[in-house]
């Protein structure tokens, strides 16, 4: 029974993605987790985003990052900082949402109920917000966890208050 819900449930995660992200995303994601070394699968897969500025942002942090100082709170701080710098999202709470989804898919809470079905409409004209979200966020993930075998559905590293 277990094992059926985990496959409903990535199922559920790779469509949305797929919807959000476009539809060759989930095997852009599943190669870029499936590369053993970070650095190699940054070089092949980072680029997928669609803004050389923001993939080469994302991966000059990616590959400097020491894992240990990785703080959930500073890495959304920057996410949304970089999106407005590199001029593919100005509204702050558009990229709130991208990187909350995006690093934690299987939980929108009451934060977002009220505007839920506003974000989404927002998320969907911001594909490359979204591919970098969600590229950040499994990248983080990477860093924090490499072993994670859910990191998929749940990256590891970001904690929602």
């Amino acid at each position: 029974m277990v094992l059926h819900q985990q496959k409903i449930l990535e199922t559920f995660v790779g469509k949305m993605f797929s919807l959000f992200c476009g539809n060759d995303w989930n095997e852009i994601e599943l190669g870029f987790m499936s590369e053993p070394n970070l650095s190699l699968a940054l070089n092949r897969y980072v680029g997928r985003i669609g803004n050389r500025s923001m993939a080469d942002i994302i991966r000059f942090r990616l590959q400097t990052k020491d894992p240990i100082s990785i703080s959930p709170d500073e890495e959304k701080k920057w996410f949304l900082g970089v999106a407005e710098r590199c001029g593919i999202c100005t509204k702050r709470s558009v990229s709130y949402f991208a990187i909350r989804v995006a690093s934690n898919p299987l939980q929108i809470d009451e934060y977002f109920k009220d505007d839920f079905k506003r974000s989404v409409d927002e998320i969907l004209r911001y594909s490359i917000l979204m591919r970098s979200a969600r590229l950040y966020a499994l990248g983080i993930s990477r860093l924090k966890n490499p072993e994670k075998a859910d990191a998929f559905m749940l990256p590891a590293g970001w904690r929602w208050n």
